[in-house]
C-alpha cells in the first residue's frame, strides 16, 4: 500500500469522530501530529469532496520547489542515451562537470528507471583488499566446479588457499560438492599444516544453513531462519575451536584471491588436462599444486608461497581427526536394539544394553558407521 493511502487510513476515523462531535479538533490535531488550523483544512477538503476518501491526502497545491526542469531532464536523457553503460552516479558526475548542474544520483537512477523497461547498471561497490599478518590466521575455501572428465557430468575440485602465502594448503577432486567432501579437504589441510585460526567461506548451505524467507512448502524454525542451526561443518570447526566466517551474500570479490587462483588452475590445468578418470586427475593436481606452492611467484608477494609459511601460528591437530571429520546423527535405540538410518536398519550388540538410548552416529559415508 502506497504511503499516501497509509495517511488516509490514519486520518478518516479521526475525521468521522470529529464529525460526530465525539472527539475535539484538538484532540484530532494531537492525533494526527497537526496543528488545529489543518485539521480545520482537512475537515474542510472532506465535507466539499462529499465525503471522498482521497480529499484526506496530501493535495499539494504549488509546484515542488526541488522538481527538475525539463532542461534538466533532457541533459540527462541525452548523456544516458550517448553513454548506455554510465550508471546513474557517472551522470550525476558529468552534469557537474559540464553544465554546473547538481542533481543527486538518486535522482537520476529513478528518472531513468521510469522510463527505461531494462535496470540501469549499478556500480560495484568497491573491494576493500586485505591481507593478514601469518600463515594460518584465515584460510580461504571454495569449490570450482566444471566438465573436465569426460564421463562425468561435472567435477569439483574444493580447495583451501592461506590467505598470508597464498599457499594452496589442500585441492581435492570430487564428484560433487558435499559437506563430507568438504570435511576431508579439511581434514588433509589440518593434519598437513595444523589447525588455522579462521576458515572464510561463502553462504553455501554446506557452511551456513540460512533460509531468507518462509516457504509454502516447508514451516521453518525460527532458528533456521536466522541462520542459528549448526552444518556439519561448523560443527567440526567448533570442535576444533576454528572459527567460520562467511561473506555477505551476493559478495563474491570478498574472496578474491581464491577466485583469482581459480581461473589460474582451470588455465593452466583442468581446461587441457588428459586424465582417464578421478585418481588419476587427482595425482595430476597434487603434482600441479606441489609445483605451483614451491616455483610460483606470486606477483602481491613477490615470492613463492613455500617462503611465506612463516611466521606461522597455526596448532596441531588434536583428538582422533575420524571422529571430528565425519557426519554426526542422532537415533534412538529400538526395543530390538536396532536403529534406522537412511531406511537401513542396524542392530547394535546386546550388552550394553541400549533400549530407549539416544546414541550418536559418526558417518563416513560408503565407509563405516560407528
Amino acid at each position: 500500500m502506497e504511503k499516501g493511502w497509509l495517511r488516509v487510513m490514519v486520518r478518516y476515523p479521526l475525521v468521522v469522530l470529529v464529525e460526530q462531535g465525539r472527539l475535539t479538533q484538538g484532540e484530532a490535531a494531537r492525533e494526527m501530529g497537526l496543528s488545529v488550523r489543518q485539521v480545520r483544512r482537512v475537515l474542510r477538503r472532506y465535507r466539499e469532496s462529499g465525503g471522498r476518501l482521497d480529499s484526506l491526502a496530501y493535495q499539494r497545491r504549488h509546484p515542488a520547489p526541488n522538481a527538475l526542469s525539463e532542461r534538466v531532464r533532457q541533459e540527462i536523457r541525452r548523456l544516458h542515451y550517448e553513454s548506455p553503460h554510465w550508471p546513474a552516479p557517472a551522470i550525476a558526475e558529468a552534469l557537474l562537470a559540464t553544465e554546473g548542474l547538481v542533481v543527486h544520483r538518486a535522482t537520476v537512477h529513478r528518472l531513468l528507471r521510469q522510463e527505461e523497461a531494462k535496470p540501469l547498471p549499478r556500480q560495484r561497490r568497491p573491494a576493500r583488499r586485505f591481507e593478514m599478518r601469518a600463515f594460518g590466521e584465515l584460510w580461504q575455501m571454495d569449490t570450482t566446479v566444471g566438465a573436465w572428465l569426460e564421463g562425468y557430468r561435472r567435477i569439483c575440485v574444493v580447495t583451501i588457499l592461506d590467505d598470508y602465502s597464498r599457499a594452496v594448503v589442500a585441492a581435492r577432486v570430487f564428484p560433487s560438492d558435499s559437506s563430507y567432501h568438504s570435511l576431508l579437504t579439511l581434514r588433509q589441510a589440518m593434519e598437513r599444516y595444523g589447525r588455522p585460526r579462521v576458515i572464510y567461506t561463502d553462504n553455501d548451505s554446506k557452511f551456513r544453513l540460512t533460509r531468507y524467507q518462509h516457504s509454502r512448502f516447508y514451516i521453518y524454525h525460527d532458528e533456521t531462519l536466522e541462520g542459528l542451526v549448526e552444518t556439519e561443518v561448523g560443527r567440526a570447526l567448533r570442535e576444533l575451536d576454528v572459527q567460520l566466517l562467511s561473506h555477505l551474500p551476493g559478495n563474491a570479490q570478498a574472496k578474491g584471491k581464491i577466485e583469482r587462483f581459480f581461473r589460474f588452475l582451470q588455465e593452466r590445468l583442468l581446461d587441457h588436462n588428459q586424465a582417464g578418470g578421478l585418481q588419476e586427475l587427482q595425482a595430476l593436481v597434487d603434482r600441479w599444486v606441489a609445483a605451483y606452492n614451491a616455483w610460483h611467484v606470486h606477483r602481491a608477494t613477490g615470492c613463492t608461497p613455500v617462503q611465506r609459511l612463516q611466521p606461522s601460528v597455526t596448532r596441531p591437530l588434536e583428538g582422533n581427526a575420524a571422529d571430528i571429520f565425519c557426519l554426526k546423527e542422532e537415533r534412538k535405540v529400538a526395543k530390538d536394539h536396532t536403529i534406522t538410518l537412511d531406511g537401513v536398519t542396524y542392530t547394535l550388540p546386546s550388552e550394553p544394553c541400549l533400549v530407549a538410548f539416544k546414541v550418536q552416529l559418526h558417518i563416513h559415508p560408503g565407509e563405516q558407521i560407528r
